[in-house]
This record gives structure tokens, C-alpha cells and sequence, in this order.
């Protein structure tokens, strides 16, 4: 009797752990399709008469794809749920808090993913207003691409709080249900994509421009790391989280900068309500 109970009393948790990566697993499918589905179908506001509100004609391109083949988006994605079917998650959680191998204690840990993220946000910023082919001077004609960027974290940012509300894991520090996924490393690798993407095309060698895409993509997974061992987020947490920022930056940056097929943004006013609707829409 007693090797049963124990033996169930073990299950338990395992049994609701992989419950929560089925779950889990099931919305992100869901959230790829919806991508798909929105990125694919085309909002016919070309012909619109604007009215009340401002419309813009952007350039996008079949952007969702790609977004969704990049390496650092699907490899990361890939890997969280590996560690979520595996069980890994609390084991590597807890050897991470206990040794605090890379940031010395759970309070340092804290501390540096505040800073690397800010440290990348404002990388992401100078990047976008540096223009190409010299580094001397700032264009205002760059205000494209740092609304790029904006666009980018914002999207990051209510991607990453409707899959918290969602989802319900509670943080290894049992602080509260909004583990998955972390939000500090979406922003770092929306940042990190951002500022990578910029140095391309600047005025520098290959040598150097691999270097700090490197770097970038480095704190970024840097920043992921803390988390964990700042016991504020599991392993899967903060994979999901870098795929999702890049491929939430590599699609705003595919979709709004490098075509030439329209895609519309803008705020307009229902009459009716009275209310005020944002809306966007792209050909894919």
C-alpha cells in the first residue's frame, strides 16, 4: 500500500505538468494559425474612402512564412517544447536557481535582465535611426524604421500578455500565474532581431557586422538565462519567449519595410458607436 500511494503521490505532479504542455502546446498551434490565417487573407480598405480617420499604404510581402522558417524562431520554439514533454523544466529550473552559475545569486539575476533588456531596447532605438551607409549622422528620414520597432514591441508586448492570461503557469517563485511566456526575453529578441537586421545595412564589414548580431542575439539569450535563474520563469518559458519576439520582429520588418504589396494601417471612426478601430490588413 505504501509504494502505491507514493508512486501516485509522485504522478501527480508529472501528470499535471504534461496536462499544462498539452495545453500549452494546443494554444500555440492555435496562434500560429490565427497568424497564418490573418497574414494570408488581404483587407480590402484600398478602396475606402478614409472619412473620419488616417489611413496609410505601407509596403509588406508574404512575411509570416519566413518569420516562421527563421532558425531563431522555430529552434528555440522547438527546444521549449522538448523540455516541456520531457519534464525537464523544473529540474533545470531548480539546478539554475541553486547554483546561480552565470549571475551569482537570484537577486543578481533580477537585476541583470532589467538591464541587458534595456540595454538591447536602446540598441534597437540607435540602430533605427542610424542610416545606411555612414555612420556619422542621423537621417530623419529613418522615423520608418524606429516606427518599425515600436510597432514591433508593442506587438511582443500584447502577444506575450494574452498568452500570460491564457495559459495560467505559475513562476518558480510561486510570485504569481504569468510564467509563460517571459515577457523580459520577447522584448530582448524583438530587440535583438530589430538591432541585427539594422546592421546589415550599414556601412561596416562583414567581420564587424557579425560580430554585433552576435552579440545582440548573445545578450539576448543572456537575458533568457537570468530569468531562469532568477527563478522568475522555467526553461520553456523564455524559449518561447525568444521566438516569439524574433518572429514578431522579423515579420513587422518583412511586412512593413521590404515589399512593395500594399498593406494598410490606420485608426478610423464608427459612426454608428461612435467609437474609435484600428485596424490592419496585408496580402500575403
Amino acid at each position: 500500500m505504501s509504494k502505491t500511494f507514493a508512486v501516485e503521490e509522485y504522478s501527480g505532479p508529472l501528470e499535471a505538468a504534461r496536462e499544462w504542455s498539452l495545453r500549452t502546446g494546443l494554444r500555440l498551434v492555435c496562434l500560429i494559425l490565427v497568424l497564418l490565417n490573418t497574414a494570408c487573407s488581404t483587407t480590402n480598405i484600398a478602396s475606402r474612402t478614409p472619412g473620419d480617420g488616417v489611413w496609410i499604404n505601407l509596403s509588406a510581402s508574404s512575411a509570416t512564412m519566413k518569420a516562421l522558417k527563421d532558425p531563431k524562431t522555430w529552434m528555440p520554439a522547438a527546444a521549449a517544447l522538448l523540455i516541456a514533454s520531457t519534464d525537464s523544466d523544473q529540474r533545470i529550473s531548480d539546478w539554475a536557481s541553486e547554483h546561480n552559475p552565470v549571475f551569482g545569486s537570484q537577486s543578481g539575476a533580477q537585476a541583470a535582465s532589467d538591464n541587458l533588456r534595456t540595454v538591447l531596447a536602446s540598441s534597437a532605438v540607435i540602430t533605427s535611426v542610424m542610416p545606411p551607409g555612414k555612420l556619422d549622422a542621423l537621417l530623419p528620414g529613418r522615423t520608418g524604421s524606429l516606427a518599425t520597432a515600436s510597432m514591433a514591441a508593442l506587438a511582443t508586448s500584447q502577444v506575450t500578455g494574452a498568452l500570460k492570461d491564457s495559459t495560467d503557469r505559475e513562476r518558480p517563485n510561486g510570485v504569481d500565474e504569468r510564467s509563460f511566456p517571459s515577457s523580459h526575453t520577447a522584448a530582448a529578441s524583438t530587440y535583438a532581431t530589430l538591432s541585427a537586421q539594422r546592421v546589415d545595412g550599414m556601412a561596416l564589414s562583414l567581420t564587424h557586422r557579425r560580430r554585433l548580431k552576435t552579440g545582440f542575439h548573445a545578450v539576448a539569450a543572456a537575458t533568457a538565462w537570468a530569468r531562469v535563474e532568477a527563478q522568475a520563469h522555467y526553461p520553456a518559458d523564455v524559449l518561447m519567449g525568444f521566438a516569439l519576439g524574433n518572429f514578431t520582429a522579423v515579420l513587422m520588418q518583412e511586412s512593413l519595410q521590404n515589399s512593395q504589396r500594399p498593406v494598410w494601417f490606420g485608426i478610423d471612426r464608427d459612426r454608428t458607436t461612435d467609437t474609435f478601430l484600428f485596424q490592419v490588413g496585408w496580402p500575403f
